[in-house]
């Protein structure tokens, strides 16, 4: 009983084929173009899949790595939660103040706030609207996982997803020492996509489905 075949599905789905795919499950051994002994990005030289399962388990189980993400997600809440900041989620305004949806309030401030922990403001810098991207990415995101056709490019997920493919392209294409805002566990996969050689598209579909999830 194990998750691989599911994985592997959701891989394909996202966009993560081909070679890339076979060097995500692949081993490094003595040798390999990927094998770097000693190195404290793999140390235990397990595969790809395998180490983003490892980071994201040490990312977000309590301690110091989640504490981090923590308060980076937090001061976004206190961020977002100004009254002078609600135009989002404001349905109408009265003599007495404003209608909110609630809705619209906690979708928007969640994905914003997940959004920061994980990548800072760089993705905003890239793509101010990034959150109302991935709000309709999420919406839609049903059509990925069972392939629904997109005839055209006109589906509803054809847009964000190409937005957010192509932003999250051009933030690996940052150089690592200007991605500081970046949590731990982005750094590493990314990092570890690159000793292994996976292609830019491939890195930024991973990217996107540890993203939307």
């Amino acid at each position: 009983m194990h998750f691989d075949g599911h994985l592997n599905e959701l891989l394909i789905n996202f966009g993560f084929g081909g070679e890339s795919l076979r060097r995500a499950w692949h081993v490094p051994q003595p040798g390999d173009w990927c094998y770097l002994p000693g190195n404290t990005i793999n140390p235990d030289l397990i595969s790809l899949n395998r180490l983003t399962e490892d980071v994201y388990r040490k990312q977000l189980l309590p301690g110091e790595k989640m504490d981090v993400m923590c308060k980076a997600f937090l001061q976004s809440l206190s961020d977002t939660l100004h009254w002078q900041k609600l135009e989002f989620c404001t349905l109408e305004t009265t003599g007495k103040g404003r209608i909110l949806s609630l809705q619209r309030l906690c979708r928007y401030t969640m994905v914003e706030a997940a959004t920061r922990s994980m990548f800072g403001g760089h993705l905003h810098q890239l793509e101010p609207k990034i959150v109302e991207y991935m709000l309709r990415y999420n919406d839609n995101a049903w059509m990925v996982f069972f392939q629904y056709p997109d005839f055209f490019g006109t589906s509803p997920i054809s847009e964000p997803r190409r937005v957010l493919t192509e932003v999250l392209e051009n933030f690996i294409q940052i150089p690592e020492a200007q991605r500081n805002e970046q949590a731990w566990s982005i750094k590493t996969i990314t990092a570890w996509q690159e000793v292994m050689g996976i292609d830019l598209r491939a890195r930024a579909s991973v990217l996107l489905m540890i993203y939307w999830a």
